[in-house]
């Protein structure tokens, strides 16, 4: 029931989100901060059914859908939280080959925060496995 709509803008590079209140109490982003820097790569954004079961975790500016929840335990991510040095090098060859200063300036910011990015990656997928097996608040 949900759908799959052009994003207001699209995201390619790093941009902050902010967890709803909804994603502030969800057992996802326990220990999270509320306001995340993540790495983006899209033109589209999903909207959740309509039918009361979805919860809209987290937004930002140009793409108002970041994470939401569907039901107990189905969740939606806007953004990637696996991304690494080699993968953004890679996905930005062919975009960015033209654009070697935007290609540049996403790799320097990755040097650059990469040690908290990969520890809010790491707590995003052990909170995920908790709420998997049952363990989750």
């Amino acid at each position: 029931g949900g759908q799959v709509t052009r994003s207001p803008k699209p995201e390619i590079g790093w941009f902050n989100i902010e967890l709803t209140e909804e994603g502030r109490r969800d057992p996802l982003f326990q220990g999270l901060p509320s306001r995340l820097e993540v790495y983006q790569w899209h033109g589209d954004m999903c909207v959740p059914p309509k039918d009361g079961a979805a919860l809209h975790l987290a937004t930002a500016e140009r793409c108002p859908m970041q994470a939401f929840r569907y039901g107990a335990n189905a969740y939606g991510l806007q953004f990637h939280a696996e991304i690494t040095g080699q993968s953004i090098d890679e996905w930005s060859r062919e975009y960015a080959a033209d654009k070697a200063d935007e290609r540049a300036a996403m790799l320097a910011r990755y040097k650059e925060i990469k040690g908290d990015f990969h520890r809010y990656g790491r707590m995003l997928c052990d909170n995920f496995v908790k709420i998997m097996q049952g363990e989750a608040a």
